[in-house]
């Protein structure tokens, strides 16, 4: 049987109705598509590793995966599992009226012994397109990160920001850890959250997700 797909050549693009050049790499046998730089980009499918179905809950959306490969700690090893929500502050386009905010994301479940995080590539993006810079900040959930307020316009935040695993507020037991934003300032802000955290636990340990 002929594979249809063979009538895209990587040196005879054709174009789709949006006039994106599609086209079959030879090499990796992926149908690909220039963007609008004319760099080769791939298109992901529905088994493709790099596709993240958040799962939507009441502050965010939010997803895990088993990471494929392990960290060693002296002769100790440990799997490594990343987590990632996006999570909006606020309620944009309306004009912001909380100062603190700390949105309950998820409970991970470690069935033996602590889960340790050890990158995290946290961005928040907040609107500044009130102020003579135009345009969208993205940058580390931290003290100092910009976050939008009144009439579009970002400054520093003053307060808290950043990603909290606690396990004690939730009232459960030591097993299942709260995954929280927490983000203070003096005046009203907004923003969005894009959370991303990599974290190791015992090897073989069974490890869960719930969407809060």
């Amino acid at each position: 049987m002929i594979n249809i797909l063979r009538k895209f050549r990587k040196n005879a693009a054709t174009q789709n109705n949006q006039g994106a050049e599609i086209f079959l790499n030879q090499e990796t046998d992926e149908i690909c598509y220039l963007d609008r730089n004319r760099l080769e980009r791939r298109f992901l499918t529905d088994n493709d590793p790099r596709k993240v179905g958040l799962e939507l809950g009441t502050n965010g959306a939010s997803a895990m995966e088993k990471l494929d490969f392990s960290y060693m700690l002296g002769e100790v090893e440990y799997d490594v599992y990343r987590f990632r929500s996006w999570v909006p502050l606020g309620d944009p386009p309306a004009e912001p009226t909380a100062n603190f905010y700390a949105p309950w994301l998820a409970t991970i479940f470690v069935s033996d012994g602590d889960m340790y995080t050890i990158k995290n590539s946290t961005n928040v993006e907040s609107n500044n397109t009130g102020s003579g810079l135009n345009g969208y900040y993205n940058n580390p959930a931290n003290v100092g990160a910009m976050v939008s307020g009144v009439g579009n316009v970002a400054t520093p935040i003053d307060g808290l920001f950043g990603v909290l695993q606690d396990n004690q507020a939730i009232g459960l037991p030591q097993e299942y850890n709260g995954i929280f934003i927490i983000a203070a300032d003096t005046d009203p802000f907004d923003c969005d959250v894009y959370v991303d955290i990599e974290f190791t636990v015992n090897k073989g340990a069974t490890v869960e997700l719930e969407i809060v």
